[in-house]
């Protein structure tokens, strides 16, 4: 259980990192509650250098996580996965089976998740989360690689003044697959999905 925890900074959760020194670090969080936590970035967990070994097995990952009330000011009120560097790839390899609710973003992108280095969302629920821009629930920013989005539920999620209601691909192709929107609204395009 994370609650009620916070940093000026990223990850006010948790902060996942490895470096390019440890390319055996893998950071997985299951079945973890992350509620009232707060930062710059990822209110709830910081994904940094997550994926050092590249394959799903060994990779980072969220999985059967509850999001609640976190908020970001910059990006990604519940998690930001950080696209890392050349020599040290970043982010995650998969978030499945998770809820993200009322989590929110003051100042920019992603209520619930900012998705610069994110391989695929399977079976999560987002509900009632909050961007000032873009992506009121997820925003898939930088990444060449599509995004899986399967099996998900979006439901009364806002993007205030941007685009994505519910998901902005702003950078990225989100493939959606069997995922229900409902009541999802957006200041400027795409109520459900830009």
């Amino acid at each position: 259980l994370y609650e009620n925890c916070s940093a000026t900074a990223q990850g006010g959760g948790a902060y996942g990192n490895g470096s390019a020194s440890y390319k055996s670090v893998t950071n997985r969080y299951e079945s973890c509650v992350f509620s009232g936590c707060s930062a710059n970035q990822g209110g709830g967990l910081y994904a940094n250098m997550m994926l050092m070994l590249g394959n799903r097995a060994k990779g980072g990952y969220v999985e059967g996580c509850v999001f609640t009330n976190n908020t970001a000011e910059a990006g990604g009120g519940a998690i930001f996965a950080s696209s890392g560097t050349s020599t040290a790839p970043g982010g995650m390899d998969f978030l499945n089976d998770c809820s993200f609710v009322d989590n929110k973003v003051t100042a920019g992108d992603g209520g619930a998740i900012y998705g610069s280095k994110l391989e695929s969302i399977t079976n999560c629920r987002f509900k009632d989360n909050t961007a000032s821009n873009a992506g009121g629930a997820v925003y898939l920013g930088t990444g060449s690689e599509d995004v899986p989005l399967e099996g998900c539920s979006f439901i009364g999620n806002t993007a205030t003044s941007g685009h994505g209601g519910a998901v902005c691909a702003a950078k990225r192709i989100a493939v959606v697959t069997n995922c229900t929107f409902a009541c999802n609204k957006a200041g400027n395009h795409g109520g459900a999905l830009s």
